[in-house]
């Protein structure tokens, strides 16, 4: 696919147009507050910013024909024609996230320029301190027509050191157009156009680190039996007698996490007899990879299908064969490849169907009509929107088809012409239906990681006493989450669940890296995304230290202990973590987490690549 010139142009200048030298960006986190720099989409949006609310018909832009300095401005713009009553009051503005470290116990100045052309409204600057809500606020408005002049504004706010935020807001209430541009931001009696993410890691803390950091040989995979795997002991001391391997990763989209991953998952194989290999997909949509990888017909590319577009690429598919070739050199001793998530009811929805029709066919016709309204929203759209009322109706019909499938199956485990795997998989599909009805209702990640933590349980169930498994899913989801201050999604994550179900059975690793790029989705494509350096304050950043100091690009590092000694409790301290998702995003540092708590173990690529798509014609996940 050929990228967007946009995104190229974007790509090449990031450094030079922030308006920071190379020093400074890798220490920091950039600001774009002159405009200068678009988002990794164009000039819809200028770096940094992002969306606050919007009526229809407003539009924002990255201009190089209207400007105070420098080649661009913001233009946001709406026709006084579209205002109708009470939206001629609506505000169309952009937000820029700012780490308030800077400016903690201090006076913030924001100044700024801003120009109107037919004006019916106003446009305003606001500067805001956040923590437990609003700390402090000031704002700033434009009202009178200004057609080829600029007037400066001006903010202060004191940011209190209870501070999680500072954000700057900029738009237009009403209709017409405005341009803003030239902000700047002063703390501590300098302009800021970086600002620090946390407090760097000190000598001692880089020296824990050292100490518990192993380099490795490499990513890449050999054939299943040719490699001797020597170079990941300190893996394997972090893993222990452990049931359950979690391994996550900071994007969905890096091909040097894949590829660590499938050589993560070949030794735990080959050396320690783990069984069970298991996905972040679609539990019933895995299945018939399943029983291609146990030696049945097929090829992976087209099987992959079904799965989530991000896990539709050369790594992953490489896993797959590699899987398969091992079950077929060693047949007793067979791995499987299992989904977990439920997002998508549709299979499950069918597949309930499908066996009542073969086993009680009055039964049938009854859950088809109470699935009917939700499966009928997922045939129109995926992840289907719809009012409170409606999804209720979801689930509460979802439910009550659970709950009678239920009442029936000891009945059909009795009866001898019944299948018992069948049994399992319709109580357990009619489950999945209901979780993700549930998961519509609430609109949570947390219901869903409950969900995921409550399948990969009935996966383990299902085998024999003491098979192993390795988990594979972002390292949000597979975090431990021991508190809700300072993990993702308020301690919510699969991994907290599983952990507190299976305490040191469960082990759980961070994939994480410096610099580089990955594969991101913008709109329906995917693009070649840059990943910016780590700011200082970040694990990432103070391992790529300690991976300067042992001159290596591959660590795994052992994080277990780190609140028992006094250089590992920086570790302890919410602090900015790259997380990234399935879409291309411009710097992905926006979420601060105690890492110590999370992880168990860290594998570190100093830099790395995009993975490689086969397919793009799937919504991701």
């Amino acid at each position: 696919m050929t990228r967007p010139r946009f995104v190229i142009t974007s790509f090449l200048v990031l450094s030079a147009t922030l308006g920071s030298p190379a020093s400074q960006l890798e220490g920091q986190i950039p600001l774009n507050l002159g405009f200068e720099q678009p988002a990794v989409e164009g000039f819809s949006r200028p770096w940094g910013w992002t969306l606050r609310s919007a009526a229809d018909g407003a539009t924002f832009h990255v201009d190089s024909l209207v400007r105070r300095s420098g080649t661009r401005s913001l233009r946001v713009s709406r026709s006084p024609e579209d205002l109708v009553g009470a939206d001629e009051g609506r505000a169309h503005v952009l937000q820029h996230w700012i780490a308030p470290r800077f400016a903690w116990g201090d006076q913030v100045r924001l100044t700024g320029w801003v120009r109107s052309e037919d004006l019916r409204g106003r446009g305003h600057l606001v500067l805001e301190a956040w923590g437990n809500g609003i700390l402090a606020t000031d704002s700033a408005f434009i009202e009178e027509v200004t057609r080829g002049s600029w007037v400066r504004l001006e903010l202060s706010i004191l940011v209190d050191s209870t501070a999680h935020s500072v954000f700057v807001t900029a738009g237009l209430q009403g209709g017409g157009t405005v341009w803003f541009d030239d902000l700047s931001i002063e703390a501590r009696g300098r302009a800021w156009d970086s600002v620090p993410a946390a407090d760097p890691a000190d000598a001692s803390t880089l020296e824990w680190l050292r100490g518990r950091s192993t380099a490795f040989e490499r990513t890449e995979v050999r054939p299943a039996g040719q490699d001797s795997f020597a170079d990941l002991e300190a893996f394997a001391a972090i893993v222990g007698d452990a049931r359950i391997v979690a391994l996550g990763e900071s994007t969905h989209g890096t091909a040097e996490f894949f590829r660590a991953k499938h050589r993560l998952l070949a030794y735990l194989v080959e050396q320690h007899g783990f069984r069970v290999f298991a996905i972040e997909a679609n539990q019933m949509a895995v299945e018939p990879i399943n029983e291609y990888v146990r030696g049945g017909s097929g090829d992976a590319r087209s099987l992959m299908r079904a799965m989530f577009a991000v896990w539709n690429t050369e790594e992953v598919r490489s896993l797959i064969d590699w899987i398969r070739a091992y079950n077929a050199r060693q047949p007793e001793r067979m791995v499987e490849f299992v989904g977990f998530d439920m997002q998508d009811p549709r299979v499950p929805i069918d597949s309930v169907s499908a066996f009542l029709g073969r086993v009680q066919p009055t039964l049938r016709s009854w859950a088809d009509s109470l699935y009917a309204p939700y499966r009928g929203a997922w045939r129109a759209a995926q992840y289907p929107q719809d009012s409170e009322a409606a999804r209720q109706s979801w689930y509460d019909s979802a439910d009550e088809v659970f709950r009678r499938v239920l009442t029936h199956q000891d009945e059909w485990l009795e009866a001898t012409d019944v299948d018992h795997a069948g049994v399992e998989w319709v109580v357990q599909n009619a489950n999945v239906v209901r979780q993700a009805a549930l998961s519509a209702l609430t609109g949570d990640f947390a219901t869903r990681d409950s969900a995921m933590a409550e399948n990969v349980r009935w996966a383990l169930d299902r085998r024999p006493p003491g098979t192993r498994i390795v988990v594979w899913a972002h390292d949000g989801h597979i975090s431990r989450a021991e508190h809700e201050w300072a993990n993702y999604w308020g301690g919510g994550s699969m991994g907290g669940a599983l952990s507190r179900a299976f305490g040191e059975d469960y082990r759980a690793f961070g994939l994480l890296t410096h610099q580089g790029s990955y594969s991101g989705w913008l709109g329906q494509e995917i693009i070649d995304t840059r990943l910016l350096p780590a700011p200082e304050g970040s694990l990432e950043n103070a391992l790529h230290k300690v991976a300067q100091q042992l001159g290596t690009k591959l660590l795994i590092t052992d994080i277990r202990h780190a609140g028992d000694e006094a250089g590992g409790q920086w570790l302890l301290a919410p602090r900015p973590i790259r997380m990234i998702g399935y879409a291309a995003e411009d710097l992905g540092f926006a979420t601060d987490i105690s890492v110590g708590h999370q992880f168990d173990g860290v594998v570190f690529i100093d830099r790395t690549t995009r993975s490689q798509v086969l397919r793009r014609r799937q919504r991701p996940d």
